[in-house]
C-alpha cells in the first residue's frame, strides 16, 4: 500500500521532471525553425469549466475531455460501493 508522503514525493518528483524537460526543450529547440504550435487549457472552478486556447477546434476537444471527465467522476462517486 502506498503512504500519503509516498504520493506526495512522487507528485513533487514529476513536477519537477516536467519542469526539467520544458527547460531542457526550449534550450535544444533550433532557432531559426519556423513552428505552429496550438496551445489550450481548461480548467474547473467548482463545477463551471472555463479555458483558453489559440485553436477553436482544439478547444472544442479538450473542453470535451474536460466536460466527460467531470461527469465521469460524478458516477464515481455517486455510485461508489459503500462499507
Amino acid at each position: 500500500m502506498i503512504t500519503q508522503n509516498q504520493l506526495t514525493f512522487i507528485g513533487i518528483v514529476v513536477i519537477f521532471l516536467g519542469i526539467i524537460i520544458l527547460m531542457a526543450s526550449s534550450l535544444l529547440l533550433p532557432k531559426n525553425k519556423e513552428s505552429n504550435v496550438k496551445v489550450s487549457a481548461v480548467g474547473v472552478i467548482g463545477f463551471i469549466p472555463f479555458g483558453f486556447s489559440t485553436d477553436k477546434k482544439l478547444f472544442i476537444i479538450t473542453l470535451s475531455l474536460v466536460l466527460a471527465l467531470m461527469i465521469f467522476t460524478f458516477f464515481m462517486f455517486y455510485y461508489r460501493i459503500k462499507p
